[in-house]
């Protein structure tokens, strides 16, 4: 058995990939509906910045890894 992906255009579905396979071979053809994926970049843009001028990220950025770090001891 192999399973491949393709796109349907409303009439023929293609392969997104080279297939090899017999000719005149019977296939099985089942539809998802993928999900939206997120634009990449955009939505961590939305975050940048969402945390600065937060108290527990206020002082020396040094001291503060440290006092993290040191939690775990």
């Amino acid at each position: 058995m192999l399973a491949i992906q393709g796109l349907y255009d409303g009439t023929v579905v293609r392969p997104l990939e080279p297939v090899t396979a017999l000719p005149n071979v019977r296939g099985v053809v089942g539809f998802t509906e993928d999900e939206p994926k997120p634009t990449g970049d955009t939505e961590v843009m939305r975050l940048f910045g969402c945390l600065k001028g937060h108290p527990a990220f206020q002082g020396d950025a040094v001291e503060l890894q440290r006092r993290w770090r040191d939690e775990w001891d």
